[in-house]
């Protein structure tokens, strides 16, 4: 069962929908964090780009719950 939507990037930031409740968090590729926030089922999700949301991002999705089991880690590039 896949909960979440998978986020896609555009010259414009991150795009997603949110299929469950819960926090979604962008990480760099070292690590550092650069956007967290909350959403709920059914949200659509619009992450503007900035000087430290470009290239290889980790976009990680934390339902609400902590339910592990439905957690999910993608890599999205936001093209220059």
């Amino acid at each position: 069962l896949d909960l979440v939507q998978i986020p896609f990037a555009t010259s414009e930031g991150i795009v997603w929908k949110a299929q469950a409740n819960g926090i979604l968090y962008v990480y760099s590729i070292d690590g550092r964090l650069n956007y967290s926030s909350t959403h709920s089922a059914g949200d659509d999700v619009n992450i503007p780009l900035s000087s430290s949301l470009s290239g290889l991002q980790l976009v990680q999705f934390t339902p609400e719950g902590l339910d592990y089991n439905y957690q999910k880690t993608w890599k999205v590039v936001i093209p220059n």
